[in-house]
């Protein structure tokens, strides 16, 4: 019974029936992904609570600034048996909107805290199908923004932690209409986001070029992951997706190091010779490999040269006038490729 939904009015709770092989092949745990499933069962949301009691919260976490590789990178881990993967959770993007929203104080079920409604949800995500497994979720790019709560709630939390320096960033995003439109679409919010950070409101959404809101969009989800970094340093490890494409053996083995322990040669030799390797990771239907990631992204960077620059200029720009990005931008620099 996978949670869905929340009616927090009603104080009832959406569940749909999955199968463990509708979470491996769901590239997003959505209501618009999972619409084939039904209208599914609303429960009392006192009887979701009372049943979650038992269950431990512990799982791990794939954080990310968008369009850098998660859903790949998350369908790779979940070749190995042990990793449970769950991409995109409704739940935690419902309650992420929340938390940005309402701000301290925030009730989304009238009588029961906000903690405690995103502690139940994280209850119900952590289960498995059997033992020895755990469950790793890669959550929306703004879920980063209550990773410090989601971490406290499972205490023993791994994050995985993707990025990509700015320029790679950018590419990606050019590269195609869907990210394009992501990233236009959720601009606002996203300039909302960074100023909560800053000590003043410094841009206009309507001043910026496409490629300075692309650079935002960056830097914005840079800051909500250096926090977790900076928070939880032994529980949280960067990846490069650069790095990822170019050394994939590497980045697979210290990922599953770092999530649950050393791995065999033949676990990760398994994961490289997965179908999942080759093909779109959002749409499994089409064939998308590394070489063709690769081409597709130097190509990006050749055509939309002029606003990616822009954006690299508004990106410095931005850290000589706060001492807040100009730390990030410092402590991060080393994580990410710069070729």
């Amino acid at each position: 019974m996978y949670p869905l939904g929340l009616d927090g009015g009603r104080r009832l709770v959406r569940l749909v029936e999955l199968e463990e092989s509708d979470y491996r092949a769901a590239g997003f745990l959505d209501k618009h992904h999972l619409k084939q499933f039904g209208a599914g069962y609303w429960v009392d949301w006192m009887a979701v609570e009372r049943a979650t009691e038992a269950i431990p919260a512990q799982c791990d976490f794939i954080f990310h600034i968008g369009h850098v590789g998660s859903t790949l990178l998350s369908r790779l881990l979940g070749v190995n048996e042990q990793v449970f993967c769950l991409r995109e959770p409704e739940m935690l993007r419902a309650l992420a909107r929340s938390e940005f929203a309402i701000g301290d104080g925030r009730v989304v079920v009238d009588g029961a805290p906000f903690e405690r409604i995103s502690e139940v949800f994280v209850k119900l995500l952590s289960r498995v199908w059997r033992p020895g497994q755990r469950s790793l979720i890669k959550t929306t790019s703004f879920v980063s923004d209550m990773a410090p709560l989601l971490m406290q709630l499972s205490p023993a939390a791994k994050a995985l932690l993707l990025v990509a320096s700015p320029t790679q960033y950018a590419a990606t995003v050019f590269r195609t209409e869907i990210p394009r439109d992501d990233v236009r679409g959720a601009a606002r919010e996203r300039l909302a986001r960074l100023h909560m950070r800053l000590p003043e409101r410094a841009w206009r959404l309507d001043d910026l070029s496409e490629g300075q809101v692309v650079a935002m969009s960056w830097l914005c989800g840079i800051m909500a992951l250096s926090e977790i970094a900076r928070t939880f340093p032994e529980r949280a490890s960067w990846i490069d997706f650069d790095a990822f494409l170019q050394q994939p053996e590497g980045i697979l083995a210290a990922s599953l190091s770092h999530l649950r322990g050393a791995s065999s040669d033949h676990e990760i030799e398994q994961i490289i010779r997965s179908p999942d390797w080759g093909r779109y990771s959002k749409d499994q239907r089409f064939p998308f490999g590394p070489d063709s990631r690769r081409r597709a992204l130097t190509d990006s960077l050749a055509g939309n040269a002029a606003e990616i620059a822009m954006g690299a200029a508004w990106i410095e720009a931005a850290r000589r006038r706060f001492a807040e990005i100009d730390e990030v931008l410092n402590s991060v620099e080393t994580v990410y490729s710069t070729a």
